[in-house]
C-alpha cells in the first residue's frame, strides 16, 4: 500500500470517476464536490511540484465563491 504503482492507479480510478462525473469530459470539474476533494488530496499526497499545483487549483475552486460550489457551498 502506498508504493507508486498503487499511487498511479488510484490516481487513475479519481481521474475517471471525476470524467464519469463531469458527462464524459477530461481535465473538467465535475459538479460532485467529494470526488474534487478525493482527487485534491490525493494529489498533495503524491507531491511533486505539477501535483501540487493542480491539487491547489482544484481546493482553490471548492473554496471561492464563483467557483463551482461558491457561496454558501464553499469549504
Amino acid at each position: 500500500m502506498g508504493g507508486a504503482d498503487n499511487l498511479q492507479a488510484a490516481l487513475d480510478i479519481f481521474v475517471r470517476l471525476r470524467t464519469r462525473a463531469a458527462g464524459g469530459q477530461a481535465n473538467t470539474p465535475c459538479n460532485d464536490k467529494e470526488i474534487e476533494l478525493a482527487l485534491g488530496r490525493h494529489l498533495q499526497f503524491m507531491g511533486g511540484t505539477d501535483n501540487l499545483k493542480m491539487a491547489l487549483d482544484i481546493f482553490t475552486r471548492l473554496r471561492h465563491p464563483g467557483g463551482r460550489w461558491g457561496g454558501e457551498h464553499s469549504l
